[in-house]
């Protein structure tokens, strides 16, 4: 009996507790796939859900709200789709400024936050969206950052009201060929305004076009922002004569088409030191390039990886050049194998360089192969590393106080020489790493220096000068125990310049005079000496010219340095006067000038020498001109006349009296018809009718002085003049 009980026990006890968690597993299932239908639904509507947070689903009448913070719903914007196929215009409407965009490359192409962007989806052929007009209200007054990036646009205009833009506005709008800044009104290019635009083809501004792939800017641009015009591949030339303040980081960099920058003669003094910013011209094609005369510095990775550049003219008021300046490799422009750099540098002038940064020169090979650095305080690390086509470094004027960093001049041309000024600034010591020993050698001037147009010779070791001492040749040992060196210094060595002191000499006898004139003073000769001219120059002649008359002059002496003599002592000065030109008499021939009717002339001066110049004033007075002028002498021939224009005449003054006859006639009138000559005998009155507005032509250039007059037009001209019109 008791297995039935416990049969319906456990019958009793397990069924139902299975039946509940199948009950709740279906309730299970049902919210799960509720979940899952909700969070579908959300994924669903996350882009109408984006685009009802702008205020709109982004059409006409319920246009999406892009206004900037503050600015309340005042700028709206809608799609609206072009009769021509799939592509969309923009139109951007209201009053006031705009929100910026985020942006991002997510996918290969750059793309933002705007509502355009979520809504319309990307071209893979192209990488763009398929917007190709943009209609941008006259109220606004400010773009949004990337608000156009990578659309279908093919030309970019601005508006006058619009006062300030994001960065980036424009970015990847490959389409792009046509610029217009006619109503652009910002001073500084914006940051990223035509990054990418990689199609560009024509400028205008107003009626000027530049359409030959030439950037052409504004007047009233001074300045470009940040990567402005980075990746801008289809520029090959830019003008920025005007651009007076900044060309920003990365302005031009990977414009890989851009082989000719031209540049301000000077700039905006306050920017001299930042007018370039870091990589403005990296890989580019730029080839040579003319720098500004004031501007002192020459930037971080400025012209880095621009293989094809070959000059850079500077002046000594460069300064600074930054760190991989004009760096090249396996990536630089125009190049495909070694080596990377055609950079010659010719004209770069780095005699007032005070700091060169690191890896400057970098792999440059083919600098100029003598270079001095006159000013040089610091040199970074590889500054001229793998230059193997330099040969001289000449630092000897640069004094002591280097500082340099590892490998600074490693790797130079085989047999090269570096030159400094004495052990205290050598490159020796904690130094050793900063040159290759098995390329270059060092030698150490004690204080000596190159003149400008010393001659350095690849495998020898050039003749320095030190004033009051003589060249007494190379050594190995500091202390000059050894012989000097005869032949080729060897690669890894050090040499060391001795010096003797020269003889002093006596101070030469002041100077005498031998000849003097109006204009020139003549010293006697003294035998080897040197002589000078108010503390001028001194010459080794004793002749002096282009001196001026009756003047007093100061004169000194004294015995150049020679191989074994120091300069000697200057002499005792002494003063000599050039000749006075004497005083003329007062001269006897007359010029006589006639009094005549409707004008004046005047004659200076009216008494005058032969030889002397006289001019003739003619004033005609008001309604005349001057119909003739001669001039004769006392036989009557007539003098050859020299118009100086305004009226006035000259003439050369011969051995006699002169006389001027001359004479004024009425100044033709002219009334612009082509039937009414300016002799007519009613000439004067057509013009004064026409002046008045009684009358015109029948046509702007014919009048018609023969055509009958009707009764009419008569009593009109009549009314006309009587009412003083």
């Amino acid at each position: 009996m008791g297995y039935p009980c416990q049969r319906v026990s456990f019958y009793l006890y397990f069924s139902p507790r299975r039946r509940v968690e199948k009950q709740e597993e279906r309730k299970m299932k049902k919210r799960l796939c509720s979940i899952l239908l909700g969070l579908c639904l959300v994924l669903t509507m996350l882009p109408t859900m984006a685009l009802a947070a702008d205020g709109g689903d982004g059409t006409q009448a319920n246009p999406w709200n892009i206004s900037a913070e503050g600015e309340g719903n005042n700028v709206t914007a809608y799609l609206e789709q072009n009769d021509d196929g799939p592509t969309y215009t923009l139109v951007i409407s209201g009053s006031g400024a705009m929100k910026d965009f985020k942006f991002s490359s997510p996918s290969g192409y750059w793309t933002s936050d705007a509502p355009w962007h979520s809504k319309l989806s990307v071209d893979s052929s192209t990488n763009r969206y398929p917007i190709t007009v943009l209609e941008i209200g006259d109220g606004i007054t400010h773009i949004g950052s990337a608000t156009f990036a990578s659309l279908s646009i093919p030309e970019i205009s601005f508006k006058r009201n619009v006062t300030s833009y994001g960065t980036y506005v424009y970015i990847s709008c490959t389409a792009v060929t046509t610029v217009d800044w006619t109503n652009f009104s910002i001073e500084t290019i914006p940051e990223g305004l035509l990054y990418g635009c990689s199609a560009l083809t024509t400028f205008k501004n107003g009626s000027t076009i530049s359409d030959d792939y030439a950037l052409m800017l504004p007047d009233t641009v001074t300045g470009i922002g940040t990567s402005s015009f980075f990746g801008c591949t289809s520029l090959i030339r830019a003008d920025l004569t005007n651009l007076s303040k900044s060309v920003g980081q990365n302005a031009f960099m990977s414009c890989t088409g851009l082989k000719q920058v031209d540049l301000p003669k000077t700039v905006n003094g306050s920017c001299v030191d930042s007018y370039f910013g870091t990589g403005c011209f990296s890989t580019s094609a730029i080839e040579t390039i003319t720098l500004p005369e004031n501007v002192t510095t020459i930037s971080n990775n400025m012209f880095n990886r621009c293989g094809l550049l070959t000059d850079v003219k500077t002046t000594s008021s460069i300064k600074t050049i930054g760190e991989t300046a004009f760096f090249c490799d396996k990536d630089s422009v125009g190049k495909t194998e070694a080596p990377w750099s055609s950079f010659v540098g010719t004209n770069l002038d780095l005699s007032g360089v005070t700091t060169i940064g690191k890896s400057a020169f970098n792999s440059c090979s083919s600098p100029k192969s003598v270079i001095r650095l006159d000013s040089i305080q610091n040199l970074g690390e590889r500054a001229f590393g793998d230059c193997t086509s330099v040969q001289v470094v000449d630092m000897s004027k640069a004094g002591e106080s280097i500082t340099y960093a590892n490998n600074a001049f490693t790797q130079l041309g085989k047999g090269s020489v570096i030159y400094i000024t004495n052990n205290s600034s050598s490159l020796t010591g904690q130094y050793e790493g900063i040159y290759s020993k098995d390329k270059t050698v060092l030698a150490i001037i004690n204080s000596g220096t190159f003149p400008a147009t010393s001659q350095f010779v690849a495998g020898q070791l050039a003749e320095p000068v030190k004033g009051g001492y003589k060249f007494e040749g190379w050594y190995e040992s500091a202390t000059f125990e050894d012989e000097a060196l005869t032949g080729t210094p060897i690669a890894g060595k050090t040499y060391y310049a001795k010096w003797e002191g020269k003889a002093e000499q006596s101070a030469p006898a002041a100077p005498t005079l031998k000849d003097r004139g109006y204009t020139s003073i003549t010293l006697e000769t003294i035998e080897g000496a040197q002589y000078r001219c108010n503390g001028g120059a001194w010459q080794t002649f004793p002749e002096f010219t282009g001196l001026t008359a009756g003047t007093v002059y100061t004169f000194e002496t004294r015995y150049p340095e020679t191989e074994d003599y120091k300069a000697s002592p200057v002499s005792d000065a002494v003063e000599f006067s050039t000749l006075y030109y004497a005083v003329p008499s007062v001269p006897s021939n007359s010029v006589s000038a006639p009094s005549i009717p409707n004008g004046t002339v005047t004659v200076s001066p009216a008494n005058a020498s032969k030889g002397t110049t006289v001019t003739i004033t003619t004033k005609p007075n008001e309604g005349y001109e001057l119909g003739s002028l001669t001039v004769t002498d006392a036989n009557g021939n007539a003098l050859a006349l020299t118009d100086l224009g305004d009226g006035k005449y000259s003439f050369v003054m011969p051995g006699s009296k002169v006389s001027v006859e001359a004479s004024f006639v009425k100044t033709a009138v002219s009334t612009g018809f082509a039937d009414v000559p300016a002799d007519a005998y009613f000439a004067d009155a057509v013009k004064w009718a026409v002046d008045k507005g009684m009358t015109n032509g029948l046509t702007d250039t014919m009048f018609g002085p023969y055509e009958p007059c009707t009764r009419a037009e008569i009593v009109t001209f009549l009314y006309r003049a009587y009412q003083g019109k």
